[in-house]
């Protein structure tokens, strides 16, 4: 046998070699509904594995095979129903606009977009725009330059929770009291997740 064969057949075998090892860890998808179990064939003790808490914890590098679709989705999405609700506040006693809604029992209400629209006759400045849910939060108000009554708007994208049973509330506020000419237009957008279908943890 020449030394050129003997490369080429000791070079095939070497690829041989590195591919049936490759292949070794290659996963391949499951039947429907059946668990999969990440482990790592040298190390057991590697195995992703579910703590405590209920996280995934994986150490290492995981590999995906191209060929195979994944599909992901959120753990609550069965329980997710989109949610948006607005409404119009006069100046309560010349110097706030407030509106606000309870969240249904047994859901969770994620607030992810604000927006406030107000105003007042001419001379009364919005100091401030707030969120309250367990706590209160500050959304910055944009003065327009439009001729007679001030006109002040706000809009924001945001990440709020709000449990079921507590109470929203939308407010706008005024820097000194006035007649009570005007008000607010306020609205919230985002989704409820139903804790019965979900766990809101």
């Amino acid at each position: 046998m020449s030394n050129g064969l003997v490369r080429f057949a000791a070079a095939s075998a070497s690829a041989t070699a590195l591919l049936v090892f490759g292949l070794n860890g290659t996963a391949s998808a499951p039947p429907a509904g059946a668990p999969v179990r990440i482990v790592d064939a040298d190390n057991a003790s590697l195995a992703a594995h579910v703590d405590a808490g209920g996280n995934l914890q994986v150490g290492g590098t995981v590999g995906i095979d191209s060929s195979t679709p994944v599909s992901v989705s959120s753990s609550d999405d069965a329980g997710r129903r989109a949610f948006e609700v607005g409404g119009f506040s006069p100046w309560l006693d010349g110097f706030h606009a407030d509106m606000g809604f309870t969240v249904p029992e047994g859901q969770r209400l994620v607030i992810e977009f604000v927006s406030f629209d107000a105003h007042t006759e001419t001379g009364l400045n919005i100091q401030a725009f707030t969120v309250e849910t367990a706590q209160t939060y500050m959304v910055v108000p944009t003065k327009t330059l439009t001729p007679g009554p001030v006109r002040v708007i706000a809009s924001q994208a945001v990440r709020l929770y709000a449990d079921g049973g507590s109470r929203v509330r939308l407010t706008g506020t005024l820097t000194e009291s006035g007649t009570g000419a005007g008000g607010m237009f306020a609205s919230l957008s985002g989704y409820l997740i139903d804790c019965s279908a979900a766990a809101c943890s």
